[in-house]
């Protein structure tokens, strides 16, 4: 219950980010708009955006940052390895605690003897529980390596796809809206960052119509020298030129230099 959306532009050499804030309690019917923001940052050019269980993303970025300290120049193959690594570990651990530790076994134990000590149908049983296991949540990773721009999806049950080919791509329960908007909108990866931010800004209102989509809106451009956060005098020009599109008026050069001109005023 989210939207999390990466767009290329500027040629590959910028990515426009966009995620909501809204939580939904399990169980409880409840959502929430919270303070925190959906877009962790790894490193100065390298983000990720989480769909699903939050809690997880957080688990998983600190699990990360015990070990690891990206490169310069970074090697985006193995940045994203590693954080698929640590996705992998955390539902290994997952499934030990939920599953292999009650029968007494831990994981790898299970995985050696489980078979020969407990008879080939309740172990079946408790493999095809252990296969059928989601952690919740799915990943958007970010990153430039040198000049080139890359994003990947990292996803259950512990699989990692680029999508940079494909030059925008969105998770969560409004990823439909967000991707129509964006195809309607003929985004490419030749857009200018400022209609690249448009596009997105207009693609994540679109998911607003989707079930748990939050209104609170964060906008993030990742270039290889570093990720800036768009503000308050940002929005206000893009809620402008968002009512301007309703309206189906077409935006001028003039709007377009006013937005510019806030982005390159916002702060890394």
């Amino acid at each position: 219950m989210t939207i999390c959306i990466a767009a290329m532009c500027n040629g590959g050499d910028t990515i426009v980010v966009s995620a909501d804030r809204m939580v939904t309690v399990p169980g409880l019917s409840l959502e929430v708009e919270r303070q925190r923001s959906k877009i962790a940052h790894v490193s100065n050019n390298q983000l990720v955006m989480s769909s699903g269980d939050g809690l997880l993303c957080s688990e998983i970025l600190h699990d990360l940052r015990k070990t690891y300290a990206p490169s310069e120049p970074s090697d985006v193959d193995e940045s994203a390895d590693r954080f698929l690594g640590t996705y992998v570990a955390l539902r290994i651990r997952r499934l030990e605690e939920m599953f292999t530790r009650p029968i007494g076994y831990d994981f790898g134990r299970f995985m050696t003897d489980g078979l020969k000590n407990m008879g080939p149908q309740l172990h079946l049983n408790v493999v095809q529980q252990m296969g059928q296991f989601n952690l919740g949540a799915d990943f958007i990773f970010v990153e430039f390596a040198a000049q080139q721009a890359r994003v990947a999806l990292i996803a259950h049950p512990g699989t990692l796809r680029w999508l940079d080919s494909q030059e925008f791509y969105a998770i969560g329960s409004g990823s439909s809206h967000a991707v129509s908007s964006l195809l309607l909108s003929d985004h490419t990866i030749k857009c200018s960052c400022e209609q690249a931010v448009l596009n997105v800004y207009t693609a994540k209102r679109m998911a607003q119509r989707a079930p748990g989509v939050g209104v609170t809106t964060d906008l993030q451009i990742v270039t290889r020298v570093g990720i800036k956060s768009l503000g308050d005098e940002s929005f206000k020009i893009l809620d402008e030129l968002h009512k301007t599109q309703t309206d189906r008026a077409s935006v001028s050069k003039d709007d377009f230099g006013k937005l510019k001109e806030s982005i390159d005023a916002s702060k890394s």
